[in-house]
Order: C-alpha cells, then structure tokens, then sequence
C-alpha cells in the first residue's frame, strides 16, 4: 500500500467507526497519536458500534412484537 491508500483507509476508518463520537479527538488528533493506540481505539469503536447495532436490532425486533400484540 503507499502512503495515499493508507491515509484514506485512516480517513474511512475515523469516520466509520464515530472516532469523534467516541473519544472526542479531531482527525489531526487523531492522525497524530501512535499506531497502536489508533489502532486501539478504532479496535474498541467497532466493538461498541457492533453492540450498539445488535442493541437497535433486538429493540427494532421487541417493538415489531410489541406492535403485533
């Protein structure tokens, strides 16, 4: 990969997985931090943001029941 891909997989990756959302740094400040622990942090997001989806599905799926009812 050269530099140009892997600034934009940074770029995709800050704004996939809400990095401001979550640890409330900019993209600079991000860019900025060593690559592990931006690799943490994006790491940690996914995580968060994969429970958080499995959340609004079950909750999606108990107000389709609550609706049949």
């Amino acid at each position: 990969l050269n530099e140009d891909s892997l600034l934009e997989e940074g770029m995709r990756l800050y704004i996939s997985r809400n990095i401001y959302e979550h640890f409330k740094l900019s993209w600079v400040e991000f860019m900025e931090l060593p690559r592990d622990v931006a690799q943490s942090m994006i790491r940690i997001a996914g995580e968060y943001n994969d429970l958080k989806r499995q959340s609004m599905g079950q909750l999606e799926k108990d107000l389709a029941n609550l609706n049949k009812a």
